[in-house]
């Protein structure tokens, strides 16, 4: 099996390690089939800490070959940009520092802890506060919104108020136009009987009329009568 894997080489107190691929069998310093980058994890300053023919990987992970774990990391690390990768690299060196100050004094862990919970405890406090404000604004909002909710109870029952005044005024002014028009009516009858009063006297006068003329006529008759009388004794004679 052809592995990827780190090939070491030092000098004194310096590590440098060489990426190849070989056959998994060959030791650590035997043959390899090629070298496709380097690691050096003492690197300063503007020195290249690693270099990768991603390339080259590639077309051996395409051809079947395993990376370890550590070349594995270095090839996820080694695609990232420098700014991440100075990132990553301080929160290693913090984590070390820690480890170490751990080992130091064991005691360092526990004040850490202690201040974290105090830390902790003041966060919650303040966090407290910040939620008693709230319901204290909560509540004060509240109350303001109970006073615009009367205030518009208020006003509803004011407009209903007018509302009944107007229906009042309307139904008067019904009453009235029912009054005018039983005025209207009431006129109306009289104007009609005063029609009627009018043709039984000029039906009064007709026949008054008449018997006027029936009487002239009689009296007609009458000088008729009296001069045919005075008529006869001449004729007599």
């Amino acid at each position: 099996m052809v592995k990827i894997r780190l090939a070491r080489t030092r000098t004194k107190k310096h590590y440098f390690y060489h990426l190849i691929v070989a056959d998994s069998r060959a030791p650590n310093d035997g043959r390899f089939i090629e070298q496709v980058g380097f690691f050096n994890p003492h690197a300063r300053g503007k020195e290249e800490r690693v270099r990768i023919k991603t390339d080259r990987i590639d077309h051996w992970v395409n051809q079947g070959a395993q990376m370890s774990k550590r070349v594995a990391f270095l090839v996820t690390q080694n695609k990232l940009s420098s700014e991440e990768q100075a990132q990553r690299r301080e929160k290693m060196l913090a984590k070390k520092s820690a480890r170490r100050n751990t080992k130091k004094n064991p005691l360092g862990e526990e004040t850490q802890k202690t201040d974290a919970t105090s830390a902790d405890e003041t966060a919650n406090e303040k966090s407290d506060s910040s939620t008693s404000a709230d319901e204290t604004a909560n509540e004060k909002s509240d109350s303001s919104a109970s006073a615009d909710e009367t205030a518009n109870e208020k006003s509803d029952s004011s407009a209903s108020a007018d509302e009944t005044a107007n229906e009042k005024s309307d139904s008067t002014a019904s009453a009235d136009e029912t009054a005018n028009e039983k005025s209207d009516s009431t006129a109306s009858a009289d104007e009609t009987a005063n029609e009627k009063s009018d043709s039984t006297a000029s039906a009064d006068e007709t026949a008054n009329e008449k018997s006027d003329s029936s009487a002239s006529a009689d009296e007609t008759a009458n000088e008729k009568s009296t001069a045919a009388d005075s008529q006869d004794p001449k004729a007599k004679k």
